[in-house]
């Protein structure tokens, strides 16, 4: 398995584990860490035994953002800026176009692009001592991603009072804002995501993908495209082998084991 300078990747049975490593940043995002994301969730999406990703940090913090000493050198030159332009949104799209589900652990403090990453996974489970907010008002005006995704994840009026005041809530705070699915105490934080990932891997693979095709759609298209892409996926999955495999197991009175064929 690849080693990576600025993230760990770990499989577990059909768990794939990726840890922003930067813990003397906080796991600020430099280039590095785009690049090594970008290539991480490809190796994840490539590989048939992994049909879950977690995406959490090491120590005391999920994700601040982007570095911002690495910002400030790559705007003293303007190809250097023009490039990071251009990269900035490669491993948002790789994650909100991922075809398996993704779980956000958020381990403790995600703002800015740190932020806009919880926004990109499917399921976001966050330790109680977690500081969540977009921030960008604060020092750079707009976060794209924020603005673009937030009023579509979680309720409009918080979203568009997060993006104005810049301010950080506490993880409770986004659960009831609807940005943050569980909340637990931090020493639980681990036990929360195995469960909720032993439950998304015993699903059927083509099934979740389908899932996540269809609610994609249906915020980007609106319910009548959603809808005709839903019987699609509908009539696809009928003609696999785990669809037959799930209506023989609930006849049998049993748990279906699905191949992701």
């Amino acid at each position: 398995m690849k080693t990576y300078e600025t993230i760990l990747y770990e499989k577990d049975g059909g768990v794939a584990t990726i840890t922003l490593n930067r813990p003397e940043v906080l796991n600020a995002i430099n280039m590095k860490m785009h690049h090594e994301l970008m290539e991480a969730f490809a190796s994840a999406r490539e590989d048939r035994d992994v049909r879950v990703v977690v995406l959490t940090g090491s120590g005391r913090a999920f994700c601040p953002g982007a570095d911002l000493k690495e910002i400030s050198e790559m705007f003293a030159d303007p190809e250097r800026q023009k490039a990071f332009y251009q990269n900035l949104p490669g491993t948002f799209d790789v994650i909100t176009s991922f075809p398996k589900p993704v779980i956000g652990a958020v381990n403790g403090v995600a703002t800015a692009g740190g932020l806009e990453l919880i926004l990109c996974c499917d399921i976001v489970i966050a330790s109680e001592e977690a500081r969540i907010g977009d921030a960008h008002a604060n020092f750079v005006g707009i976060g794209p991603l924020f603005c673009s995704l937030a009023p579509r994840k979680m309720a409009f009026m918080k979203a568009v009072e997060m993006a104005l005041t810049g301010d950080i809530w506490t993880a409770r705070e986004c659960e009831k804002a609807g940005l943050v699915n569980y909340v637990v105490p931090p020493d639980e934080l681990g036990v929360k995501v195995r469960e909720i990932a032993a439950k998304l891997t015993g699903k059927m693979p083509l099934g979740s993908r389908a899932i996540k095709t269809v609610i994609k759609q249906a915020l980007e298209g609106g319910p009548e495209s959603a809808l005709k892409v839903a019987y699609r996926e509908h009539e696809a999955l009928g003609q696999s082998k785990d669809h037959a495999e799930g209506l023989r197991a609930f006849a049998e009175k049993r748990k279906p084991v699905f191949t992701g064929e």
